[in-house]
């Protein structure tokens, strides 16, 4: 019972991004159901100490926790288990830019993936590796698919995967074909303003996805020639990322400023430095290169 209950207060922390406290928990209860031997228990703590990584920009010891998860789970034939583990461990693989090692588990998600929940996030996992490898394009439409049809009641990781790779694919299409293609922009932005009405509901629920969805509607409120508003929710996406110690969207949040900031301006190379800054930490490469390029410096 104890067990139970410091998982539950462990859960309940994460959601509300309070790190250390779901972190302590979290081991608590990985310490007790070690010693009763309750593999099915151990691997609900991790699979909470793995989001953990994740959120904090840990990617790498993210997909440690998720390697583990997934050869205990991957034994008893627990497939819950194993999905949650292979797609946090492709959503992590991502930012690092391991593309092909993302893929390799992406092919072994899709021979497990048997509710719908599942179904959608490996639509999200195939849109967002798609996406990674710059054809986006063909990341549209898995990504549609799984935002068209999550609900309120889908797990906090499923939530935040499905909207966050939908929104990022459908805002990348839109900057991509604004003032060339702009039937296709139009589309890409109505796509986009739908999912972020979904997202900013899971953001409600869930205190951890609000520095996303404000750092995405920055950008689509930029994209939308929009500065003023683009800066506030940008902004607010800075003072919540800090709050909560999040560094991922932190530094997206600081790329997006400083693109708001005139050329040459003290405020845009700070801002820039303190993306690259980020990402040198979290080993985002591919994020890295985006920020150099923009910059004007590779």
């Amino acid at each position: 019972m104890k067990g139970f209950c410091s998982w539950a207060e462990a859960v309940s922390s994460m959601w509300r991004a309070r790190w250390d406290e779901a972190r302590a928990a979290a081991t608590k209860a990985e310490d007790i159901a070690a010693w009763l031997g309750d593999r099915n228990s151990l691997e609900q703590c991790r699979l909470v100490l793995m989001s953990i990584c994740h959120m904090t920009g840990d990617f790498e010891g993210a997909v440690l926790r998720a390697d583990e998860i997934i050869l205990s789970a991957q034994e008893r034939g627990d497939l819950r288990h194993l999905g949650a583990s292979l797609i946090a461990a492709i959503i992590s693989l991502a930012p690092l830019g391991l593309l092909d090692e993302a893929e390799a588990r992406l092919a072994r998600f899709s021979a497990v993936a048997s509710t719908p929940d599942a179904e959608l996030c490996l639509l999200s996992c195939r849109a967002l590796l798609l996406r990674c490898r710059g054809d986006l394009e063909a990341a549209v439409m898995p990504a549609e698919q799984a935002a068209s049809k999550v609900s309120l009641m889908m797990p906090m990781v499923g939530a935040y995967t499905v909207y966050t790779v939908a929104i990022d694919v459908h805002l990348a299409r839109w900057e991509a074909a604004r003032g060339k293609r702009p039937a296709i922009a139009a589309e890409a932005e109505r796509a986009a303003a739908r999912a972020l009405r979904g997202f900013f509901r899971c953001s409600l629920r869930f205190e951890l996805c609000a520095p996303f969805y404000h750092e995405l509607k920055g950008r689509a409120h930029r994209l939308a020639g929009s500065p003023r508003r683009a800066r506030a929710s940008l902004e607010r996406a800075l003072d919540l990322a800090r709050r909560l110690q999040m560094p991922f969207p932190e530094a997206r949040a600081h790329v997006e400023l400083a693109r708001l900031s005139p050329p040459g301006a003290a405020a845009r190379a700070a801002h820039f430095d303190a993306a690259e800054e980020l990402f040198e930490q979290m080993g985002c490469q591919p994020d890295l290169e985006v920020c150099r390029a923009l910059r004007g410096r590779v």
